[in-house]
């Protein structure tokens, strides 16, 4: 089953000093949860092949999505399909 972290739970590690949270396939960090991270000095560090296989793709696709989102500062309709369009003409 995948441990999800949430903003809460972030300002609960942060509040007892934690300043890293190691993030395999088995993570879930909410997008408001890895923004409270940021905001708090929590580091993510994504463990490359620990907890099943590590995504590459997957990895860049929700960095892309974070992004644009900071960026426009809400969440565009069609988002993740013109992020899949990208990645898919960089494959070929």
């Amino acid at each position: 089953m995948k441990k999800i972290y949430t903003a809460r739970d972030i300002e609960t590690l942060a509040a007892q000093g934690v300043k890293e949270l190691d993030v395999t396939n088995d993570v879930i960090v909410t997008d408001v949860a890895r923004e409270r991270a940021e905001k708090l000095g929590v580091q993510l560090k994504r463990q490359k092949g620990v907890g099943g296989r590590y995504d590459e793709e997957a990895d860049l696709r929700q960095e892309i999505r974070k992004s644009v989102i900071a960026r426009l500062g809400a969440t565009p309709d069609g988002l993740d399909a013109v992020i899949d369009r990208v990645l898919g003409q960089m494959a070929k």
